[in-house]
């Protein structure tokens, strides 16, 4: 279960040792923290805050995925099989607590597709691990043919908000996220063809 909590350390020689950047993220990692109360005595972050380590800290809060590498396939016939091999590192200490789909989005400057995968991102483990996910996915025979580019989409479970971008879950790579829709970039494209039966 998620786990956080706050410092009482009033004394800023204590703070130094007890609350130095390598102990903190060794127990913050062991533990799994998702969060941290700033507020209830401000030694302990004025003093992260001074010596360069709150944003690191605070980055590593909860999960933190990353994507390290994807395969996919170039070429699939509408209602055919594309493969899909995704290396995901969880930087953050805490895996994700709640259910959440993710998804492969086929999109082009009109349509997009969704197509689920199989494995959960709970199961996506932190402290810098990385996942591998292999899917062979069947690409839904309503696809027009085409070029499309892909994404990896991860919206809230909640049918009321899965379609709000703010509550999809943001990659930490530089230059994939997409604000307006809440989809991750790989990339990478696929050309989709007419189906031969």
């Amino acid at each position: 279960m998620p786990i956080g909590g706050e410092s009482n350390i009033e004394d800023a020689t204590h703070a130094a040792t007890d609350a130095s950047y390598q102990r903190t993220t060794a127990e913050m990692s062991r533990l799994h923290w998702t969060f941290i109360q700033g507020q209830f005595t401000e030694q302990v972050t004025n003093m992260w805050c001074q010596n360069g380590t709150f944003d690191e800290l605070n980055r590593k809060m909860g999960y933190r995925y990353q994507l390290v590498s994807g395969i996919y396939s170039d070429q699939v016939e509408a209602g055919g099989e594309m493969s899909v091999n995704l290396q995901i590192r969880n930087a953050g200490y805490a895996p994700l607590y709640n259910e959440r789909p993710a998804y492969i989005v086929l999109r082009n400057t009109e349509e997009w597709y969704a197509i689920q995968l199989e494995s959960d991102p709970r199961t996506w483990l932190p402290n810098g691990a990385v996942s591998s996910i292999a899917e062979t996915l069947r690409v839904p025979a309503i696809v027009p043919a085409g070029a499309y580019d892909l994404y990896l989409f991860m919206p809230d479970a909640y049918e009321s908000i899965a379609e709000d971008a703010r509550y999809a879950v943001r990659f930490a790579n530089a230059n994939i996220w997409d604000e307006a829709t809440g989809m991750n970039k790989l990339n990478a494209s696929v050309t989709v063809t007419d189906s031969q039966s």
